[in-house]
């Protein structure tokens, strides 16, 4: 069983990074403890195939063609996916795939296949491509999509920069220095430094502090 799901997501190009919490899901699920992760990446997997079978379609129909491409869910961050028009590489954002399964399938993944689609249309006929010109438009458009540019998920729900602290004294007070000015002066070897805007004095590392959300 376990073979037969691996190949099938194999031979339809679709990749999940995060195979780890996949093979230990599904063991626990055949020892008859329900892994609720598991469950969603296999619905998001296999609605993710049925829908680029769906683009090829459409693709093939219209234009005489589709492009192969290969979908990994490897993406961090703010964005939802990107497009590796080069390689035919769609990359999706897991965690937003895991708070918006519907919304990744129907909506980021057509976006970034016509980003791909569109850049081979316009190099088989010379025409230089942009990334959302005229001729991506109109493959969104035969999606049945809008032409949006950005995403508008809830960020919070997913994406929390946590940035870390360190303290930092003077003649006259303290001084709360982000983790990259601190890394910055402990690389220069005493090199580069920082001072103080009231005193003027060199600052002086104490001790490192916990985190904050930027």
């Amino acid at each position: 069983m376990i073979k037969f799901i691996m190949n099938q997501l194999f031979k339809t190009r679709i990749y999940v990074i995060r195979r780890v919490f996949f093979r230990i899901g599904l063991c626990f699920y055949i020892f008859g403890v329900k892994f609720p992760l598991l469950e969603l990446l296999l619905v998001s997997d296999m609605d993710i195939i049925k829908k680029l079978k769906q683009l090829e379609n459409i693709s093939d129909e219209y234009f005489g063609f589709h492009p192969d491409c290969q979908v990994i869910a490897d993406l961090r961050g703010q964005a939802a996916g990107k497009a590796d028009v080069l390689h035919g590489i769609i990359r999706l954002n897991g965690d937003f795939l895991h708070h918006y399964p519907e919304k990744m399938t129907n909506e980021v993944l057509p976006h970034e296949y016509a980003h791909i689609l569109s850049y081979e249309i316009d190099n088989k006929y010379g025409v230089r491509s942009k990334p959302h010109g005229s001729t991506w438009k109109k493959i969104m458009g035969i999606f049945g999509l809008t032409p949006k540019r950005t995403h508008d998920f809830d960020i919070k729900k997913t994406y929390v920069r946590k940035m870390k602290y360190f303290l930092y004294i003077c003649g006259c007070r303290k001084h709360y220095l982000s983790a990259i000015r601190h890394n910055r002066i402990k690389r220069s070897r005493g090199k580069f430094f920082y001072s103080c805007r009231v005193c003027g004095k060199k600052l002086k590392y104490i001790e490192p502090l916990g985190t904050e959300h930027e």
